[in-house]
């Protein structure tokens, strides 16, 4: 069975840190709106590591590692 996938072959930004890595996938634009969207991934490094990411995101943490994510 032969089923489309969705690829992308791009130079991504991406934040590395000790607790977890932050990667930004963009979206092509709406149609119907002109913005370029993104999804930010925040993967931890560690297994257990969702509990300690939840108590470490913080909304002006996560705005100043977006400002410092690097292709």
């Amino acid at each position: 069975i032969s089923v489309p996938m969705m690829h992308l072959t791009k130079n991504l930004r991406v934040l590395q840190h000790p607790q977890f890595t932050l990667l930004e996938l963009p979206y092509s634009k709406s149609p119907v709106s002109p913005t370029q969207f993104q999804m930010l991934l925040l993967l931890p490094t560690s297994i257990e590591g969702i509990a300690k990411l939840e108590d470490l995101v913080v909304v002006g943490d996560l705005e100043e590692w977006i400002d410092n994510m690097q292709t």
